[in-house]
């Protein structure tokens, strides 16, 4: 329980920090593959960071584009480790704007930012989206963690029923 109200301090906090730019990954979040896409929702024209990070940790590999709302003069900027970024997993870093038009000109539109497939994740493995204006600090916008396939879990109930009544 505990954890749990720390992790809501820290969104919290990470959600008044942005105020009007709320984001969510959204998808498939079950073991084995599937796919998220990075929705982001500004209540008014929100001028903010223009770097954005997907990092994933854990036993996972997957590949992330920039989604249908993304800026046309948005690019790949290349890997967290190819960048010297270390300690927030594997991932990638798109600039959100054009390089060479100063920050403050642009927004975030409403939509689809980043689509993100992903294999071979496990329960626990974490995909995380942030904003970063340097690259040396992170605004997080969303995590989601992978959870067992279905199955896995009612196998493992119905485990546990026949464990109960053997008693």
């Amino acid at each position: 329980m505990k954890k749990f109200l720390v992790l809501m301090l820290v969104f919290a906090m990470a959600s008044s920090a942005n105020a009007t730019l709320t984001a969510s990954l959204t998808g498939d979040n079950t073991e084995g593959a599937g796919s998220m896409a990075l929705n982001i929702t500004p209540s008014e024209d929100h001028q903010t960071d223009p770097y954005m990070v997907i990092a994933y940790t854990g036993s996972a590999s997957a590949t992330d584009a920039l989604g249908a709302k993304a800026p046309a003069d948005s690019s790949y900027q290349g890997t967290l480790a190819g960048l010297g970024v270390t300690g927030m997993g594997t991932g990638n870093v798109y600039a959100m704007t054009s390089l060479d038009v100063p920050v403050q000109t642009d927004s975030y539109e409403a939509g689809v930012w980043i689509d993100l497939d992903y294999t071979g994740a496990v329960e626990g493995d974490v995909f995380t989206a942030y904003l970063t204006a340097d690259g040396a600090s992170y605004t997080v916008l969303d995590s989601i963690t992978i959870i067992p396939e279905p199955i896995t879990i009612a196998i493992l109930g119905l485990g546990g029923l026949f464990l109960r009544r053997r008693k």
